[in-house]
């Protein structure tokens, strides 16, 4: 077969279609995280299109350079989103990784021989922001919960109370369940390590629920659409309609996660408990929650000075007596 840089000629190939038709049928490509991949025929596309730098509509896998990359990068990191702001590092990175994964699978279909992307150094992201529901937030979330839709509502208390990721939660199965053991072992992780997040009395009430609704229907997954069968995929929008009517401004479906490992360390868990129920790899990562405990600290030096207020009007009161005796 000739080198792919004598065929530089040449512009949509049949091996080409066969990489998009692959790409259609595995649109969220495994492996680099399925709540967090874009869609690969959608980045395809803007590889093919002039909105790239240098009209790489008219290149082939081989003339794409890590300069264009870089330049791709850059014009990405400095656009405006569909939202009106500014395109995030993390949101390049996740597009940066699925050009990868294309000329991953372009190089196995001889294409190409090498992935410029790997010589493109991604953004470093912030992932120190920890976003948790304050107590007048909690209070107002609590109003509302009822008049949610019941798979949202389930979704909220199951997800805050084991510390689950959302894509973890919604693709749950009824036989990851053990409710002798209140356990559920999740096989499909962000690590790809296995891992068993015990039940607590709510999650264990919201997993017998749902686990009778979906056998009721005939279906293998907790949370699923009824016109389907098959699990939701996001509900972004209608979380984020339920944070509007609670009051609830910048939160998340992370945030829940989030909020349960504060809540943890908050009564008495240690970070390493924490650690394994979130799965973390890194105990680093489960350090950001450190700042519960400096909040009880705060709270237990708080209560010195009660105490110390309580006991002053006690002394100040034995002094007067003690000097109207000396008088």
């Amino acid at each position: 077969m000739k080198s792919p840089n004598l065929q530089r000629c040449r512009r949509v190939t049949k091996s080409e279609t066969e990489i998009r038709r692959r790409l259609k049928k595995c649109s969220r490509w495994p492996g680099f995280g399925v709540h967090d991949a874009p869609d690969l025929v959608f980045t395809m596309d803007r590889i093919r299109r002039s909105r790239w730098p240098g009209k790489c509509s008219k290149r082939t896998f081989a003339e794409i350079s890590p300069l264009l990359i870089e330049k791709y990068k850059y014009i990405r990191s400095n656009g405006i989103s569909k939202r009106g702001a500014q395109r995030s590092k993390a949101t390049v990175n996740r597009e940066m990784s699925a050009l990868s994964k294309i000329f991953e699978l372009a190089i196995r279909e001889r294409q190409t021989v090498e992935n410029p992307v790997r010589l493109v150094k991604k953004f470093k992201e912030d992932n120190e922001r920890v976003r948790y529901f304050k107590p007048d937030e909690e209070e107002g979330l609590e109003e509302v919960i009822d008049f949610a839709p019941s798979y949202l509502k389930s979704f909220i208390l199951l997800t805050r109370h084991t510390g689950m990721r959302s894509v973890e939660a919604l693709n749950l199965k009824i036989k990851q369940v053990d409710l002798q053991e209140r356990i559920i072992l999740l096989t499909k992780t962000k690590r790809g390590k296995s891992r068993r997040v015990p039940l607590n009395e709510i999650a264990y009430e919201t997993v017998t629920s749902l686990i009778a609704g979906a056998e009721e229907k005939g279906t293998e997954y907790l949370f699923f659409n009824p016109k389907t069968g098959r699990p939701y995929k996001w509900l972004r929008r209608s979380f984020r309609t339920l944070m509007k009517h609670a009051g609830i401004t910048d939160f998340k479906r992370h945030g829940l996660r989030h909020d349960a490992a504060t809540n943890m360390v908050e009564s008495g868990a240690s970070l390493i408990e924490v650690r394994d129920i979130l799965g973390h790899s890194d105990i680093r990562m489960t350090q950001r929650y450190a700042h519960a405990k400096e909040q009880g600290v705060h709270q237990a030096v708080a209560r010195l000075a009660e105490r110390a207020k309580k006991i002053v009007p006690n002394l100040s009161q034995k002094k007067k007596s003690r000097s109207g005796d000396l008088l």
